[in-house]
C-alpha cells in the first residue's frame, strides 16, 4: 500500500527590493489535501515569518 506523503521543500532566503525572499513549494496528493489546506499553511507560515 503506498502512503502519500506530502513534500516540502525551501531554498535559500535572498534580498529582493528589501524584503528577504525565501522560496517554499509543497507537494501533495489532490486526493488528500484540498488547495484550501495549502493556502492556510502559506498564510501561518507568512504570519509566523513576519514575527520572527
Amino acid at each position: 500500500m503506498e502512503k502519500a506523503q506530502p513534500i516540502f521543500d525551501w531554498g535559500k532566503y535572498h534580498e529582493k527590493e528589501g524584503r528577504l525572499m525565501m522560496p517554499f513549494t509543497v507537494q501533495v496528493h489532490h486526493a488528500f489535501v484540498d488547495g484550501i489546506h495549502i493556502g492556510k499553511l502559506a498564510d501561518k507560515l507568512q504570519r509566523y515569518l513576519d514575527e520572527v
